[in-house]
């Protein structure tokens, strides 16, 4: 059972462990803005600067923004334009009367190989995560069965098998298909931290609840215990916390097949018993983002065959060569890719944060849609790895950093560590898996995602001292990292 000092702060206040994450009803930065009925932007990043200083955003600059929303149109319509452009030139170069133009496009083919194959892989993918609500089950139906003694460590060991498992089967079916193994990889990273979230979630209340049934029981025999009634009230308040008062559902009742066949369809990784939910589904919503799905994997596959693939080969044909001006060349070729490369960059968040994840929203009614927030006006690396991905930052808020933070030394019951540790570890284990992500796209082991990305904990700081008082120098300064960055790790993992 759970002690005093394990479940209050410095201020004696009770400290709720899963009251860090809250889900409301609201709609994504760039639906908001585009609203008849909302069109005042609220990022945080600005509404963090308003506060700091009230010359830096003036009171009527939304206003302001409107009158410019031309400029807006017409940089969609100078990309509509481009692409145009080099669909039509690629069209000429390629046209043949034997067969179809596209069969002469390198990343068509890579992206329509095998389609069905890979949806049946994907698919078992997904139900495979399900292996994992038997384990989860224990807790509900076997009374015996502890989490911190048995069932904690069978979750965890299904974690590993899985991962592991997934990226050793996805390397060998498609060894001669990056697109495909890349996302394969990248989708079996977000079953395994809904596995993870849904596991340990359940195991935190099942321990709740049975440091409630056990401190409810002793207090009968010692009803001036303070002890115990501090367990009491805060076993209470963490479940009470977590119960969905609107479908009377509260810890253990959720664990169903149902309840977690839910939370998979559900765009988020970060499991609770209660979810913001929409009455209805927009169909035309649906049918405007389906458009936008398709429409921008059109442009990315159009970017991708006539500006970067080329710039692709070269890295590689540098990689073979013994040139003296190897260097040179390779600056020369980055300069080439950046353009195109950081084009490619944010369509690719806008496909998956705003389109993707935005249809899954309204196709399951999931109505908290906070799925980025303003990060193109971020001044340090800690406003961008919040607000980039703001559903993963959720997960690893909870399930890392705060998971780090609540290790208690055995013998002093302290925290083991600090608040920077916590964070190193986050970014550290992160940086892992971007490595892992890179070596299932070139097959290569090369470590320099990992070191850039290791990289962001003390150019956050070194950021935040040069530009505290210049926030616009500080989003210069960021969006040159973001325009080099990317590419730059893109060309090494090519050319060497």
């Amino acid at each position: 059972m759970s002690k005093k000092s394990d479940v209050i702060d410095k201020n004696n206040h009770l400290k709720l462990q899963y009251d860090d994450i809250k889900f409301k009803a609201q709609s994504t930065i760039l639906d908001s803005y585009i609203s008849v009925n909302n069109t005042k932007f609220t990022g945080p990043i600005v509404k963090k600067y308003n506060k700091k200083s009230l010359s830096y955003v003036e009171p009527d600059t939304d206003d302001k923004l409107i009158q410019f929303s031309g400029f807006f149109v017409l940089g969609w319509m100078f990309v509509f334009f481009v692409i145009a452009k080099s669909f039509l030139q690629f069209y000429m170069m390629n046209k043949s009367d034997s067969q179809y133009f596209w069969e002469n496009s390198t990343i068509w083919t890579f992206m329509l190989d095998n389609l069905p194959y890979v949806a049946f892989v994907d698919l078992l993918m997904y139900l495979s995560m399900f292996l994992c609500y038997p384990i989860i089950k224990r807790l509900k139906s076997n009374k015996s069965d502890r989490w911190l003694n048995k069932v904690k460590y069978l979750a965890t060991g299904f974690e590993f098998t899985f991962f592991f498992s997934w990226m050793a089967i996805v390397y060998n079916l498609f060894p001669h298909n990056w697109i495909t193994r890349i996302f394969l990889f990248l989708h079996s990273i977000v079953f395994l931290m809904k596995i993870h979230s849904y596991c340990f979630y359940n195991g935190f209340m099942s321990e709740r609840l049975r440091d409630l049934v056990e401190a409810e029981k002793k207090l009968k025999d010692s009803p001036d215990d303070d002890e115990l009634k501090t367990i009491i009230e805060y076993s209470k308040r963490e479940l009470d916390n977590q119960k969905d008062e609107s479908q009377n559902l509260k810890f253990p009742d959720n664990i169903t097949l149902k309840n977690f066949f839910t939370f998979t369809t559900f765009p988020v990784v970060v499991y609770q018993i209660k979810y913001p939910r929409n009455e209805r589904i927009r169909w035309s919503y649906v049918f405007e983002k389906i458009v936008a799905i398709f429409g921008i994997i059109f442009v990315m596959i159009n970017i991708a065959e006539v500006f970067m693939y080329p710039t692709a080969v070269s890295l590689i044909d540098l990689n073979k060569s013994n040139e003296s001006h190897k260097l040179l060349k390779l600056a020369l070729l980055l300069t080439e890719l950046i353009p195109s490369f950081i084009t490619m960059y944010v369509i690719v968040w806008y496909l998956i944060w705003d389109a993707i994840l935005n249809c899954i929203a309204e196709l399951t009614r999931f109505a908290d849609r906070e799925f980025y927030a303003d990060w193109w006006n971020s001044v340090t690396w800690d406003d961008f790895s919040k607000y980039w991905n703001v559903t993963v930052h959720k997960f690893l808020l909870r399930h890392v950093f705060h998971a780090f933070k609540n290790i208690k030394h055995k013998n002093t019951n302290k925290p083991k560590f600090s608040t920077f540790t916590s964070m190193f570890l986050t970014f550290f284990i992160s940086s892992i898996f971007h490595e892992f992500a890179m070596f299932m796209m070139f097959k290569k082991k090369r470590y320099y995602i990992f070191v850039l990305q290791m990289a962001q904990i003390p150019l956050t700081y070194i950021h935040y001292k040069l530009f505290k008082n210049y926030p616009i120098l500080a989003n210069i300064y960021f969006w040159f990292s973001i325009c080099v960055g990317p590419s730059l790790v893109c060309s090494l993992y090519l050319a060497y």
